[in-house]
């Protein structure tokens, strides 16, 4: 067995598997595969596209992962509840109402077959420039965001869903997107322990 592809979890290039990703998917040994908005049309669409990614997978499951927080970073749309950035969310001061909108978007992905949701958004929004984070973020306090990731957390996986909580700490203090660049942040180990890692330990906890 590559115990090395099980570390690694891979995108595909559109709606159907193409021939050379079947192949890569079998003799690769992934570990998982991440669906975005190229790869969704609809829930039954996407139900065949899961079905046919694990039927490559015999003896265990493979990780089916999306980026599904709701607001801007929601990857499938049509015939999926449409949910408010988590920032307005948090803004009903309403933790039982985070846990139950986690509890829907949990039941919509486990009917298709997603097992993976990369989602909640830890980081605590200190700085209001950051467009990267920006309303992705439960707020501007650890308590806050701990309160709501948290209650996410649960949501999810109460319903079958494995949760991820991200980014990183600090990243909310950044300005760069991570994606494209590497964000650095001069704060203390102390400054951090004392903010930022907060909801990220309060989510390892969660269940």
């Amino acid at each position: 067995m590559n115990q090395l592809g099980q570390l690694l979890i891979s995108g595909i290039s559109s709606k159907r598997l193409i021939p050379t990703e079947k192949q890569f998917i079998k003799d690769s040994n992934l570990g998982g595969v991440i669906l975005f908005g190229h790869n969704y049309d609809s829930a039954g669409q996407l139900a065949e596209l899961i079905n046919e990614i694990q039927s490559l997978r015999g003896d265990y499951p493979l990780f089916i992962a999306v980026d599904h927080e709701g607001g801007r970073v929601q990857r499938f749309k049509s015939g999926f509840t449409k949910f408010p950035p988590m920032q307005d969310l948090a803004k009903l001061n309403s933790a039982k109402l985070c846990y139950e909108a986690h509890q829907v978007m949990a039941v919509e992905l486990k009917a298709c077959g997603v097992n993976l949701n990369f989602s909640p958004c830890c980081d605590i929004l200190s700085n209001l420039e950051n467009t990267v984070i920006g309303d992705r973020s439960f707020g501007s306090t650890h308590e806050i965001v701990s309160s709501f990731a948290t209650a996410a957390i649960r949501g999810l996986q109460t319903n079958n869903i494995l949760a991820c909580a991200k980014h990183f700490p600090g990243h909310g203090s950044t300005l760069e997107d991570s994606h494209f660049d590497l964000p650095y942040l001069k704060k203390s180990l102390e400054e951090l322990e004392d903010s930022d890692i907060i909801p990220f330990l309060k989510a390892a906890k969660a269940k």
